[in-house]
């Protein structure tokens, strides 16, 4: 879907649960630590985690750097696609932000819409977002005639009016539209329509050097999720 998923293709998972009792599981101390909740102090990448994760809510776009001792022809190639990319997103009007993680490896880009192009394509699409309550707390479709009228309640992951996943949707849809065309600059200036599951595909030393293109939440979200479902083990998981 292009809507906010990740373009790296599906994959299934299988859980497979042994018919053991709870005696012969292993200790709690001799377990390997699981990678995803790191996060503490000695965790080298916990602060590239909680910095990309910053902001609004984004599509990130993740290209490899080539190493200096691989061809100069190929290294050109990376860069020229790096600037392809951000170039064709912000004549898209959509706003970019650029990371690199710390060994210099990946380049990290963050991709959002501002604000009146939420609106915007909120409206287009005739999204629907919920009344304040005594308004009826009924899902309604958005307009910029209600919004000044004050009349939509916030969305539950406490943003001001666009839920995160709306944020999402709207920027990934407009990240692979072709760019608007103001007659000032050739149909071919940004490149081939970006793809990102063709270039995903394609991962060659000669070809594209995106590796994912996948949906970023903002930070409010991670910890909300942290502290009401993950941080509590009583509750289903």
């Amino acid at each position: 879907s292009r809507g906010g998923g990740c373009w790296k293709g599906s994959v299934r998972l299988t859980c497979v649960f042994s018919s053991g009792s709870a005696s012969n599981m292993g200790k709690a101390k001799d377990r390997p630590r699981a990678t995803r909740y790191m996060g503490d102090d000695v965790d080298e990448h916990a602060a590239e985690a909680a910095l990309m994760s910053m902001g609004p809510p984004a599509m990130v776009a993740v290209f490899a750097i080539p190493d200096e001792e691989v061809e100069e022809v190929i290294q050109n190639n990376a860069a020229e696609e790096r600037e392809q990319f951000k170039g064709r997103m912000r004549a898209l009007n959509l706003n970019v932000e650029q990371l690199m993680n710390a060994k210099g490896t990946f380049l990290f880009m963050k991709v959002s819409a501002p604000e009146p192009m939420l609106k915007y394509e909120a409206e287009h699409n005739e999204f629907r977002l919920r009344l304040k309550e005594k308004l009826g707390g009924a899902l309604c479709k958005f307009t910029q005639e209600l919004e000044d009228k004050n009349a939509y309640d916030k969305p539950q992951d406490g943003f001001a009016l666009f839920s995160s996943a709306h944020q999402l949707k709207i920027a990934a849809t407009v990240a692979t539209s072709e760019p608007y065309d103001n007659g000032e600059i050739d149909d071919n200036s940004w490149g081939k329509e970006f793809d990102p599951e063709k270039c995903i595909k394609e991962n060659a030393p000669m070809g594209s050097q995106l590796k994912a293109f996948f949906p970023l939440h903002h930070q409010r979200n991670r910890m909300k999720l942290q502290f009401e479902w993950a941080g509590v083990s009583d509750k289903p998981q």
